[in-house]
């Protein structure tokens, strides 16, 4: 095994499965919020390997894979936050529409930058997820399998 990817959703645990991700790595989708249970479960089971958190690339998902990253830290394990660099220079230019918002993610990924947890992807088309990557065909599984180096 070579690491844990943690994923938000269904959709998203079957690319990873179609894409042949479960025969090398530790494969969860948290299916929710209720996140305690998995670091704990992790900690317990898989102490010293890497986590990769693969949630969606909105302000929701990078709150919970930020939250997730913090709460394995503590108990010892490295964790890698995906963030697609290509989303953030999108939601920079497109920020005279929605300052707010723009700018409360925005230090978000700065604040994820600082834990020093962000794994820098880019993702064509602004790819939200692993189901955006995987109506991408190949071009989508050779972009997520990059994230995972």
């Amino acid at each position: 095994m070579r690491g844990i990817v943690l994923v938000e959703g269904a959709v998203d645990f079957a690319a990873l499965v179609q894409w042949g991700v479960t025969a090398e790595w530790l494969c969860i989708a948290l299916l929710g919020t209720a996140h305690a249970r998995v670091v704990a479960h992790l900690a317990a089971q898989h102490r010293g390997s890497p986590v990769v958190i693969a949630l969606d690339q909105d302000k929701p998902g990078k709150e919970a894979a930020l939250k997730t990253a913090l709460a394995l830290g503590e108990v010892g394990m490295t964790c890698y936050i995906v963030i697609d660099a290509d989303r953030q220079a999108h939601h920079q230019a497109s920020s005279a529409t929605a300052l707010d918002q723009a700018r409360a993610e925005l230090a978000l990924i700065d604040e994820i930058a600082k834990q020093g947890f962000a794994r820098w992807v880019h993702w064509r088309n602004h790819a939200k997820d692993c189901g955006d990557l995987l109506m991408q065909g190949e071009a989508g599984r050779e972009q997520f399998l990059r994230a995972l180096l």
